[in-house]
């Protein structure tokens, strides 16, 4: 088995002990109490949830075991890196990624595989479009559809990012709505 899919395999089991809102709030709770300062002995982070520990024992055990939660002399600690590893885990699997490294200093504007922010500088704008278009593949006449399902992996705004390809030229768009990636050169 490959590390990227240990990865993987790691941030799914963590996805899915933190699908039950019971252990949502118990992580929030002891990562709000760690903030403020509060106790977060086992009793006092019962007390906040108004339960018992031995009713929250098997929910700590599972985030502990998940590497959210640490638990040592009747303390509990939160470490969230676990999840901000496991986004970045699941981000490198995303479609873009590969394509951002191109020219990686447009990384800064994704997000885990989303693009968060369309500069209004032209020149970044073409450069995020040159890697944009190789999304789609080259070679095939595609519908509107087809090329608003990949644009929108990474923004939205697919219409948005549609048309900066067609500006950009390097898609063309045919008078029956078809698209067709321009080959570079």
């Amino acid at each position: 088995m490959t590390q990227r899919s240990n990865d993987l395999g790691h941030a799914a089991a963590l996805l899915g002990v933190l699908s039950t809102p019971r252990r949502l709030d118990l992580l929030a709770t002891i990562v709000r109490r760690q903030a403020s300062g509060a106790d977060c002995s086992l009793g006092a982070v019962a007390t906040a949830m108004d339960s018992s520990q031995q009713a929250l024992a098997k929910d700590l055990v599972r985030l502990q075991e998940c590497g959210l939660l640490t638990i040592e002399s009747g303390g509990v600690s939160a470490d969230l890196s676990v999840l901000r590893s496991a986004a970045d885990a699941v981000g490198e699997t995303l479609p873009i990624t590969p394509h951002l490294a191109i020219d990686p200093d447009l990384a800064r504007f994704f997000s885990h595989g989303r693009l968060v922010t369309v500069p209004f500088d032209a020149d970044l704008q073409r450069r995020i479009a040159k890697v944009l278009v190789r999304l789609l593949p080259l070679d095939v006449e595609m519908s509107e559809a087809e090329v608003n399902d990949l644009l929108g992996q990474v923004h939205p705004d697919h219409a948005l990012l549609r048309r900066l390809l067609v500006d950009e030229r390097l898609v063309t768009r045919h008078a029956s709505a078809g698209y067709r990636r321009v080959r570079a050169g």
